[in-house]
């Protein structure tokens, strides 16, 4: 198996929803870029996130999209699971999302976008010094997603369509360097 080469200043932009199940793109309750954040991997091409582990979420209940699913015997869950876009100068843009590791439909996805390579454990911290190091109030859940990226030599393959997933402005540029990004 052959190692990756750590790409510093890559963008991973990370979205998931909220603990009710709802994305601040269609929750007119919450933020525009709620739970939504744009990280550039620091100089040893690593990232680093702090957000709340995201609900799973259903269709609403007797919308279009629950009849037909529930007329072909199916329910209409997905689990709960983070989006990724990733891209670099010289690199393939990268579109995916992880599923963590313990949800109930986290192998019976409506939406079929479970991969068993994309299943991710979380791993619960209760060691004080642990908890102190990150400045947090109590036990935290720590989950790690390694990303490789392909070299690719066409540039219409190393972007990505232009609508606006993650915050991006010069005001938030501080918080955006990936040891200190939070969701």
């Amino acid at each position: 198996m052959s190692t990756v080469p750590p790409i510093p200043g890559a963008k991973v932009e990370i979205w998931h929803c909220n603990s009710k199940g709802g994305y601040s793109f269609f929750d007119p309750s919450q933020d525009e870029y709620n739970m939504r954040r744009t990280i550039y991997a620091d100089s040893d091409g690593r990232y680093t996130a702090r957000s709340i582990i995201p609900s799973g979420y259903g269709v609403p209940e007797g919308a279009p999209t629950d009849v037909v699913l529930k007329s072909l015997g199916r329910h209409g869950e997905r689990p709960a699971h983070i989006h990724y876009f990733v891209s670099a100068p010289g690199h393939q843009h990268l579109t995916t999302q992880i599923n963590l590791a313990g949800d109930p439909y986290t192998f019976d996805d409506f939406a079929f976008a479970t991969r068993e390579e994309l299943v991710v454990p979380a791993e619960r911290i209760e060691d004080p010094a642990e908890i102190a190091k990150r400045d947090l109030e109590g036990p935290f859940s720590h989950v790690v997603f390694d990303v490789a990226l392909a070299p690719v030599e066409a540039p219409e393959l190393q972007v990505r369509h232009a609508r606006p997933r993650a915050k991006e402005n010069e005001q938030d540029l501080a918080s955006q360097l990936a040891g200190t990004a939070k969701v």
